[in-house]
């Protein structure tokens, strides 16, 4: 006759380690997610700032060289049709130079809304350590390497 057992054998009971921290751990987590999510939408809003540039700026030069290929197909002494590149040239010139100062603009609003953001976050936490993050998380790993808050599994 067998002693053997011949029940089956029930797995561990794990549980996850419940760490005194894990709110704080939570909401650094809520926090880092919230910051990168505002950061994510003011890089969009950017993005669609320097597509309305483009748009502008298309839509401008379409019109203008319309305009210049209209006169062409009528007819031009050699001067109105040199007047007529002349003046194409110096849109097209200033058209670009418009064209960069707005993007430029775009993307330093973009910057500065950034930076505002990160200062913002930084500042809510000021009377914390600079990275409240990483403080939750290196303490979250302390506390798993080190045991404490843990449920032992018994086999």
């Amino acid at each position: 006759m067998s002693t053997r057992n011949t029940r089956a054998a029930e797995p561990p009971n794990r549980q996850f380690p419940i760490y005194p921290d894990q709110t704080a751990l939570n909401e650094a987590l809520k926090h880092q997610m919230a910051c990168a999510t505002r950061a994510s939408a003011i890089l969009f809003h950017g993005s669609e700032m320097i597509r309305q540039v483009q748009q502008q700026t298309a839509h401008d030069a379409s019109a203008q060289h319309e305009m210049v290929a209209n006169h062409l197909s009528q007819d031009c002494t050699p001067s109105q049709v040199s007047a007529l590149q002349s003046q194409l040239i110096n849109f097209d010139i200033q058209s670009a130079a418009n064209y960069w100062q707005a993007i430029s603009s775009a993307l330093m609003k973009t910057q500065a809304e950034l930076m505002a953001c990160v200062s913002q976050t930084m500042g809510a936490h000021s009377h914390e350590s600079a990275n409240p993050t990483l403080e939750a998380w290196t303490n979250a790993m302390k506390n798993f390497v080190e045991g404490s808050g843990s449920t032992a599994a018994t086999h």
